[in-house]
């Protein structure tokens, strides 16, 4: 038995179908063509409408294996999560299904993805990282720095010998050599 083609939907007073059909019932002469009029004359004043087809499944567009690495990158315990998500897309792409496997594993490892709001764990990380990061970041302009002064205070000592024009000894104790 064929699937029905054209609804009546005598409450909105349209003929609903899909676009494919419609495009099928718009080549004269066609099965659809003779269906789509028949069903126009049965129902006088009855628009045309396209069903579309409500999918029960989530999509997650731009989830990509470096969008996954980057939030597993914001969750404590990063490194050894990062050591078993390397290790899921290996076993995955050997069963030849390596990025559903993979976010199956993904999803089920991290199930607040999901969610709109930001959890206690990630804020947690997060913070802790951007300390971390403002910590290196101040311990790295503050040895630039000590280098930098060092650096200008041999160029002076340096110097100051070869203006005194002492000899090739204290030249070389200076330099360290």
């Amino acid at each position: 038995m064929k699937k029905a083609q054209i609804i009546v939907d005598a409450d909105n007073s349209a003929l609903v179908m899909t676009k494919a059909f419609y495009k099928k019932a718009c080549v004269f002469g066609s099965t659809e063509y003779y269906a789509l009029r028949k069903a126009q004359a049965e129902n006088e004043g009855f628009g045309v409408e396209f069903q579309y087809r409500v999918s029960g499944k989530e999509t997650y567009t731009g989830l990509k294996f470096k969008r996954m690495a980057e939030y597993i990158q914001t969750q404590p315990d990063a490194e050894a999560r990062m050591l078993e998500f390397e290790a899921v897309k290996k076993i995955a792409k050997a069963k030849g299904a390596m990025y559903p496997l993979t976010k199956k594993w993904f999803f089920a490892t991290y199930p607040q993805f999901k969610e709109d709001e930001i959890g206690d764990s990630e804020k947690t990380k997060a913070v802790s990282d951007e300390k971390a990061m403002a910590e290196a970041n101040t311990k790295a302009e503050a040895k630039a720095k000590a280098e930098a002064k060092a650096k200008a205070e041999a160029e002076k000592k340096i110097a100051s010998i070869i203006n005194s024009q002492n000899s090739d000894e204290e030249l070389d104790s200076a330099v360290g050599f």
